[in-house]
């Protein structure tokens, strides 16, 4: 590819980000590009760029947009066969967002699934 005095070319970078987390903080991302050719006059030119992953928020939500539950990671709920919590339901249509709706409809300060339709 040749570019002409005076004129430009534009280019992408392409990035795989992290498996999504639900109710994640953003995450931020940068690095560099590193554009060389064989024109000695030019040099070698470093391009930076930085990007975010927003993460999709479930459940219920926040004034401010936000999820008012954030993912603390994956526990053991039992101990010497006692469950910390009791479960609340067992649906086939479950979701990390609805379970996390009827955790707070019903009082509790954590909100987990299990096996895809536990909560």
């Amino acid at each position: 590819m040749s570019i002409a005095v005076g004129s430009y070319a534009l280019g992408t970078v392409l990035f795989s980000p992290t498996t999504e987390i639900l109710n994640a903080d953003d995450l931020y991302y940068s690095g560099t590009w590193t554009l060389n050719t064989d024109d000695l006059a030019f040099g070698v030119h470093v391009v930076s760029f930085t990007s975010t992953v927003i993460s999709r928020k479930v459940g219920p939500l926040s004034s401010s947009g936000g999820a008012v539950y954030q993912y603390a990671g994956c526990y053991q709920d039992f101990i010497n066969s006692i469950r910390f919590e009791e479960k609340e339901y067992v649906n086939t249509n479950n979701t990390n967002g609805l379970c996390q709706t009827e955790a707070q409809a019903y009082g509790a300060i954590f909100a987990g699934t299990e096996y895809m339709s536990e909560c």
